[in-house]
């Protein structure tokens, strides 16, 4: 039996804005799947569901989760906040089922089920900030760079959009949000209005109307969503207004209009629009007269001067439904091998455009293009080089777009060519290729799937004949179909884990270290950390095959985010080494498992405990032939302490199982994002260990006020 995919959207959080389509599915789902904070917002909602609930940075292993239970015949919702498909999970559950060759046809059945967004529901709190042009920019550069980000909010800012900002800041992302202002002060007025809504529809919601200028001034956190109101944006009466521009037409205290309904949509009346500040083409009058508008803002719009013969029949043979549809042809005359292309798949919807940037296409380009339609609305198929390189046409047909701005978002690199645009994705995997020398490139992994669904006579033979005779090697063999065209485009990902030379060497080679600069490279990135490891992030797509190069080298690698991580002291140079046994066991029993926080088990082998083991948020003492253990630590902070001393003298024998159940009690019950040490303090009591307040002391404030 198959199983069923649901990617639910349930809105801001509050139950009366959940859909009645969302709260069916998370009821009649078998396991529901989602961040710690969104399992307890629809808490409400569950019976006896399987929950498999995950702290932040573990989307990647839900999406993949989900997919897995699904396969296996079980119907699972895969629950985001707002709508599933904006930095939600719906984009990345996708791309974990095109890794694994997912066909509509023949693979579990996906449903996305829309859900209110961050920009709606604030605007609704704020008033309607948002009824012009706008756009929604998320701030985190996790898995977007940084550079991409800003050059975004220089380009909105410019355009005069109304912006939403989301994740606008968080206790390590300070800088973004500043540099943001700056960047929007230089195209906005100080005074623009901007909305800040924090934890819209829950239960702690604040709402604050003040300026571009004053923003930084209140508070702003990951629950918070930022409004950037444009040029015509207005305050009144606490809310913020931006208007649609019927004052430009209409006298809205009137009750009779100067323009009569028949007169409104003249071009007369409209001396603003395209039409009445150029005059038009004749060519496009004549299509305008053979279509009337039927509405305000209804356009049919073909930008090209004096269009072709064969583009003006093509457009003749498809008018437009309604208001905002347009059937444009960038590409002034456009060839005819591209026009009869054009006629042969017209535009079903709003913004659906079927684009082809160069005139005058190269036939393989066209042949491709004909090959797959576009579907719906934003939904591109695009090629940005002229006439298009074989190899990266074929590419593209091995992974179409299906919907509206979901899909591969690719920074791949045409045979010869520059980068094409790049796109966000939640799981931050993006598409690359690999320069193509020559002709034609070995494939991999995701074009076997693809070329043994489409056979020898599909698409792919196609494309790879068209490959084979732009590269003078003829055409290709039906049999190469599966083993060409996936290294066209290979997934590529940003991997991030913790290297360290082992749990108590702490010494590093200078051959294990040329290595890890050889992995990282330069536009990967080497952080130091407290904790006797370096933080490793780079851009691969094999990361199957550095893991393995690093711990070949002898290297130790951990996961980071909310898992266990063991911080052990040198052993004295090993020459206190009799406790190392325990210390592993302990590693290969708990390393890595998911916890609510980070949580961190520091082990030291003599009674100095030189390592700082007792302030860790467990800590371990090997003391005599028997070990001390202490709970609650905390590190940071003006009231850092010690761990509670809660046992001396505990028996080798009895160490690991001790150390595995109090873990396993805190992975169990503990809270979202919370930290062992206030865990301990709100249990009172872990495995029979009882929790003492730490020594209180007054600091009194400085006189500088820090």
């Amino acid at each position: 039996m198959k199983g069923k995919l649901l990617i639910i959207g349930f809105g801001p959080g509050s139950f009366e804005h959940i859909t009645q389509r969302a709260r069916e599915a998370i009821q009649e789902s078998d396991v529901v799947i989602g961040y710690n904070t969104y399992v307890d917002l629809i808490r409400g909602l569950l019976s006896d569901q399987q929950v498999v609930r995950t702290g932040m940075t573990e989307e990647v292993s839900r999406a993949q989760e989900a997919v897995r239970q699904a396969e296996a015949g079980l119907k699972v919702a895969v629950i985001s906040s707002g709508d599933a498909g904006v930095y939600g999970m719906a984009g990345l559950v996708y791309e974990v089922l095109m890794e694994r060759g997912w066909r509509k046809e023949t693979g579990v059945e996906v449903e996305v089920i829309p859900g209110i967004s961050a920009i709606n529901s604030t605007a609704s709190l704020l008033g309607a900030p948002v009824m012009h042009d706008a756009c929604t920019i998320s701030l985190s550069d996790h898995l977007t760079p940084w550079e991409l980000i800003i050059r975004r909010v220089e380009a909105a800012a410019a355009a005069d959009f109304v912006i939403a900002l989301y994740n606008p800041r968080s206790g390590r992302r300070t800088r973004q949000i500043v540099e943001t202002q700056k960047m929007l002060l230089k195209y906005r007025s100080p005074d623009t209005p901007v909305g800040i809504v924090k934890s819209a529809y829950r239960d702690r919601q604040e709402i604050e109307v003040t300026t571009l200028e004053a923003m930084l001034e209140h508070d702003i956190g990951m629950l918070t969503t930022v409004i950037i109101g444009n040029s015509t944006t207005v305050v009144y009466d606490g809310l913020m207004i931006t208007p649609r521009g019927y004052q430009r037409k209409y006298t809205l205290g009137a009750d009779v209009q100067p323009l009569r309904p028949h007169e409104r949509l003249r071009q007369e009346a409209e001396p603003w629009s395209l039409e009445a500040t150029d005059g038009g083409t004749p060519a496009q009058q004549a299509a305008e007269r053979a279509w009337p508008v039927g509405d305000e803002d209804d356009g049919w719009e073909a930008e090209a001067a004096g269009g072709a013969v064969a583009q003006q029949a093509a457009e003749r043979a498809w008018p437009v439904g309604d208001a905002d549809d347009g059937w444009e042809a960038e590409a002034a005359g456009g060839a005819l091998a591209q026009q009869a292309a054009e006629r042969a798949w017209p535009v079903g919807d709003e913004d659906d455009g079927w684009e082809a940037d160069e005139a005058d296409g190269a036939v393989a380009q066209q042949a491709a293009e004909r090959a797959w339609p576009v579907g719906d609305e934003d939904d591109g198929w695009e090629a940005e080089a002229a006439g298009g390189a074989v190899a990266q046409q074929a590419a593209e047909r091995a992974w179409p777009v299906g919907d509206g701005a979901a899909g591969v978002r690719s920074a791949a690199r045409p045979a010869g060519g520059s980068p094409a645009p790049t796109g966000g994705s939640p799981a931050a995997a993006a598409v690359s290729a690999p320069a193509i020398g020559g002709a034609v490139a070995v494939a991999e992994r995701e074009a076997a799937s693809v070329a043994a669904a489409a056979g020898a006579a599909g698409p792919l033979a196609l494309a790879l004949e068209a490959l084979g005779r732009v590269s003078g090697q003829g055409a290709a063999p039906a049999a190469a179909g599966a083993a060409v065209a996936a290294r066209l485009f290979r997934q590529e990902a940003i991997l991030e884990f913790a290297v360290s030379p082992g749990l108590a060497e702490k010494r590093i080679t200078s051959a294990q270290m040329m290595l890890l600069a050889e992995v990282v490279g330069e536009k990967g990135s080497m952080e130091y950390t407290p904790h006797h490891q370096l933080l490793i992030r780079l851009k691969t797509a094999d990361p199957d095959s550095v893991t393995k190069r690093l711990r070949a080298a002898g290297l130790l690698l951990a996961p980071v985010g909310d898992v266990v991580q063991l911080k052990a002291c040198d052993f004295c140079s090993m020459d206190k080494g009799d406790s190392v046994p325990y210390l592993e066991q302990i590693h290969g029993k708990l390393g890595g498992m998911k916890v609510p926080k980070e949580l961190k088990i520091g082990f030291n082998g003599c009674g100095m405990a030189c390592y700082g083991a007792v302030k860790e948020d467990i800590g371990i003492v090997y003391r005599r032939e028997k070990f001390d253990l202490f709970l609650g630590g905390k590190t940071v902070g003006r009231n850092a302490h010690p761990g509670v001393p809660v046992a001396e003298g505990i028996e080798p024998d009895r160490l690991i199982e001790t150390i595995e159940r109090i873990v396993h009690g805190y992975a169990d019950k503990g809270h979202p994002n919370e930290r062992f040490h206030k865990y301990f303090a709100r249990v009172k009591e872990v495995e029979g260990f009882k929790y003492r307040e730490p020594a209180a002391f007054e600091i009194e404030n400085a006189l500088c006020g820090d």
